[in-house]
């Protein structure tokens, strides 16, 4: 289960702060959420469209010619 913290907490051996990304055990994500340690995370595909939208497209770049060494 995909989670986001709300509080500053200890997962694992990891310290976490509040709007850290983590995964739990399904039985763990649901006491977090309950307790209000954490939130459930958005799915990946809403989320990598999103950022997509915010980057910039890049235009290709012409490169010149190389010179040859004489």
């Amino acid at each position: 289960m995909d989670l986001i913290a709300t509080r500053t907490m200890t997962y694992g051996t990891r310290r976490l702060a509040p709007g850290d990304r983590f995964t739990a055990s399904n039985m763990n994500g649901r006491l977090l959420v309950a307790i209000k340690k954490a939130k459930a995370a958005p799915d990946e595909p809403e989320a990598s469209a999103q950022a997509d939208a915010l980057t910039p497209a890049t235009k290709e770049r012409r490169r010149s010619p190389k010179r040859s060494k004489e």
